[in-house]
């Protein structure tokens, strides 16, 4: 049972990584630059005005907060089922509060 919810949520997470990846390429494609080309635009603080390099590193941090939070929120099968065995509870046990 465990095994099938982290299945679909591994599936769930590769389509919206394969939709963001679709995504990356039409901007990459629109603007005529390479990904490494994009990171060293956005990295090259005497490119942008403080505001704008404020923007940039707000994104970048929200960004990397969502990608944590995600992380963080996944689940590991085996671990779960170590966790409930370690009780020592009988199987309907689970399901009661």
């Amino acid at each position: 049972m465990l095994e099938q919810q982290f299945e679909k949520q591994l599936k769930e997470i590769e389509i919206q990584n394969e939709s963001l990846d679709r995504e990356a390429a039409t901007l990459l494609e629109s603007l005529q630059l390479t990904p490494k080309e994009l990171r060293q635009i956005l990295s090259d603080r005497a490119k942008f005005s403080p505001e704008e390099w404020k923007v940039i590193q707000r994104f970048k941090h929200e960004v990397q907060q969502q990608i944590d939070e995600k992380m963080a929120n996944a689940r590991n099968p085996q671990k779960s089922e170590a966790a409930q065995k370690s009780l020592n509870l009988p199987s309907y046990a689970l399901f009661c509060r």
